[in-house]
């Protein structure tokens, strides 16, 4: 059986919300804040989807270094996603049901990252107070293919 009601809200969103509870947490990882590293396995199409991202992503202030691989994830479904619906729209019916599929995957995932205007509602993060603490910090956002 799965995790039970929503998902906690995360330490440092209720320390800025000005929680009482904030302060009874301890131990909550905090991983440090930035753009992960793009993987080299991703396909073509899922980096054009990477590049299409990370500004936006990262411009809200929620990505840290170790969201990489879920955001591949992400990328990798939303370009097979992509390539399904392109095959429906040509006639192919059979594709519809791996579409319809591949878009509840990608809409879980789009909420972890506050890709829908309710799951931003949710986030409450503050991109101003985001601060950039390796080396990382001298140089600005720029994409890698």
């Amino acid at each position: 059986m799965g995790l039970r009601g929503p998902a906690p809200t995360p330490t440092a969103v209720l320390a800025r919300r000005g929680s009482w509870r904030a302060k009874t947490r301890v131990g909550e990882p905090a991983p440090p804040t930035g753009i992960p590293r793009r993987p080299a396995w991703l396909s073509p199409a899922a980096r054009a989807v990477w590049r299409a991202v990370i500004p936006m992503l990262g411009g809200m202030g929620v990505l840290t270094k170790i969201d990489g691989l879920m955001l591949a994830r992400y990328c990798t479904l939303y370009a097979r996603w992509q390539a399904a619906e392109e095959a429906v729209s040509a006639g192919d019916i059979e594709q519809e049901v791996r579409a319809e599929r591949l878009a509840d995957r990608l809409l879980r995932i789009e909420r972890e990252f506050g890709l829908s205007p309710s799951a931003r509602a949710r986030l409450a993060t503050n991109p101003a107070k985001v601060e950039n603490t390796g080396k990382d910090r001298f140089f600005e956002l720029r994409i890698a293919d």
